[in-house]
C-alpha cells in the first residue's frame, strides 16, 4: 500500500450526474515511461462523490499495474461499489474472486466501449494523463537545469534564472525587459520593464544593458533580494561584457552570466572561455533559447506599448485645451484612448476634472 501516493484528495471540479442510484467507480491510468498516474472517480446515487489522482509504482504494463492498485486500493477497507469500470482489460474473474475470498464483497467489474460509462471513464483517464504530462514536464526542467549546471560549470543548478533584452525604434522606445524562469518555467509575476532614460534618442545596446541592469541589482542589493542562480543577456560578447561589468562594480561578482548571440544560437562567457555551440536538441540550449525568445517577446511587446503611449499622448494634446500635463492625467487615469470614448462627456469632465465643454470636444475629436 506505501506504493500508492495520493496526490488529490475529494474534488467536486467536473460536473457529472444521472439517475442512477447504485454505487458505481470508474477507474483509469495512464503511463509515460516510469511515471503512472491512476484516477478514481466515485459516484453514487447518481452524484459524482470524488475524484481522486493516485500516483503508483508501474509493475510491467498497464493492465499488470491496474490491477495490483485495484488490490491495494480496496483492500483498505474501503466499501465496495456495486460496480467496477476500468480503462483497460484486467483479468475480471481474478478480481472478482478475490474481492468475494478476501473482502467478502460481490463487485461487478467491466471496461465499457460506448456510452454513458465510457463517457465517464475517458474523464478519468483525460485527468490520469494530464497528471503524467505535468510530471513528464517537470521531469525535464530538472534534466534541463542540472545540464546548464554541467554545460557552464555551474556550481549547482539554478533554481532562479534572469534574462535581459533591449527593444527599439530607430532609437526611439527603448525599452528593457526582464523575465524570470523559477525551476525551469516562466515566472511571469516577477517581469519588469526599463524605460532606458539614458540615451537621449541614441542606439546604443550596450548602454541600455548597463542601465537595465544597474536598476535592477542595485535595488536587489538594496532590498536584500534572490540573487539568480544565472543571468542571461540577448546578445552577444559586448552585452555580456556590460552587464558584467555592472555587476562587478556592485560587488556581484558571484552571479554568473552568459549571452546567446542568435546566429547560430553561440553561447558567449563572461570570461576567457571560447563561445559554444551545442547541438540544438541540447537540453540546456533548448532551456537558454527559451529565456531568450521569452526575453525578446516581452521586450518587444514593451517597445509597442511604449510606441502606442506615446501616439496616444500626441493625439490628446492635439485637442484645443489638451496640454501635456493634461493628457498625462488622461492616460494615468484612463490608460488608452478607447477606455476615454467610453466615457460619457459629463461622466468625463466630473472624473478628470476638466470643463464640460472640453470634454465634449475632446470626445468629438477622439470620435473621429
Amino acid at each position: 500500500r506505501d506504493q500508492i501516493a495520493a496526490i488529490k484528495a475529494v474534488e467536486t471540479g467536473q460536473q457529472v450526474q444521472d439517475f442512477v442510484q447504485e454505487s458505481r467507480d470508474y477507474a483509469a491510468i495512464e503511463m509515460r515511461g516510469p511515471l503512472c498516474t491512476i484516477s478514481l472517480m466515485q459516484m453514487l446515487s447518481g452524484q459524482l462523490i470524488c475524484r481522486a489522482l493516485y500516483r503508483a509504482e508501474t509493475l510491467g504494463d498497464e493492465t499488470e499495474t491496474l490491477l495490483n492498485f485495484l488490490v491495494q486500493y480496496y483492500a483498505d477497507g474501503l466499501k465496495l461499489p456495486q460496480f467496477l469500470y476500468v480503462s483497460h482489460e484486467i483479468d475480471v474473474e481474478l478480481i472478482r474472486r478475490y474481492f468475494s475470498e478476501q473482502l467478502g464483497g460481490k463487485l461487478e467489474v467491466s471496461l465499457p466501449h460506448d456510452g454513458k460509462h465510457y463517457r465517464v471513464l475517458r474523464m478519468a483517464r483525460e485527468n490520469a494523463l494530464r497528471d503524467v504530462e505535468k510530471r513528464l514536464k517537470s521531469t525535464d526542467n530538472t534534466q534541463a537545469l542540472q545540464a546548464l549546471a554541467e554545460v557552464l560549470n555551474l556550481l549547482q543548478p539554478p533554481s532562479l534564472i534572469e534574462g535581459f533584452d533591449i527593444a527599439q525604434l530607430h532609437g526611439k522606445y527603448t525599452v528593457a525587459s526582464l523575465i524570470s524562469f523559477r525551476e525551469g518555467k516562466a515566472d511571469k509575476p516577477n517581469y519588469r520593464r526599463y524605460n532606458i532614460k539614458s540615451l537621449e534618442g541614441k542606439i546604443d545596446d550596450f548602454e541600455s544593458i548597463r542601465e537595465a541592469v544597474a536598476r535592477r541589482y542595485t535595488k536587489i542589493l538594496n532590498e536584500n533580494l534572490e540573487r539568480p542562480g544565472l543571468l542571461i543577456i540577448d546578445g552577444g560578447k559586448g552585452q555580456v561584457n556590460a552587464a558584467r561589468g555592472i555587476l562587478d562594480d556592485l560587488g556581484m561578482f558571484d552571479i554568473p552570466i552568459i549571452g546567446l548571440a542568435e546566429q547560430f544560437e553561440t553561447i558567449v562567457f563572461d570570461d576567457d572561455r571560447k563561445d559554444l555551440q551545442l547541438p540544438l536538441d541540447h537540453p540546456a540550449l533548448r532551456l537558454i533559447i527559451a529565456v531568450r525568445d521569452e526575453c525578446h517577446r516581452f521586450a518587444t511587446s514593451a517597445n509597442q506599448a511604449a510606441r502606442s503611449k506615446e501616439a496616444a499622448f500626441r493625439v490628446l494634446e492635439s485637442v484645443q485645451g489638451i496640454g501635456k500635463k493634461r493628457s498625462e492625467q488622461l492616460m494615468q487615469r484612463y490608460g488608452s484612448i478607447e477606455a476615454i470614448l467610453s466615457k460619457q462627456a459629463e461622466d468625463l469632465a466630473k472624473e478628470a476634472s476638466m470643463p464640460l465643454a472640453l470634454a465634449k470636444r475632446l470626445l468629438k475629436h477622439l470620435s473621429l
